[in-house]
């Protein structure tokens, strides 16, 4: 069976997105944070912007079944849309 990265879910809080990965590593599901404004994570940091950035959570295909459920049990599931 071919592997590939997917999507797990998408965030506008790089906290909390931080957070979940840290909960699925734990868990022994290696996840991916994904920016779709690279730069904005810098501006947030250096000039203290608000700058909008939509981050993806990605994983091994093979683990969404695990991943999801890992979530579910926490109080981020309502995040998952799949």
């Amino acid at each position: 069976m071919k592997t590939e990265i997917i999507e797990l879910l998408t965030i506008g809080d790089k906290l909390i997105a931080e957070e979940i990965q840290r909960i699925l590593e734990d868990k022994g599901i290696y996840a991916l944070l994904e920016s779709d404004n690279p730069a904005s994570s810098f501006l947030n940091t250096s000039a203290g912007t608000g700058t909008i950035e939509n981050i993806s959570i990605k994983i091994n295909s093979l683990d969404y079944e695990k991943a999801s459920t890992v979530i579910k049990d926490t109080s981020y599931s309502d995040l998952l849309t799949k």
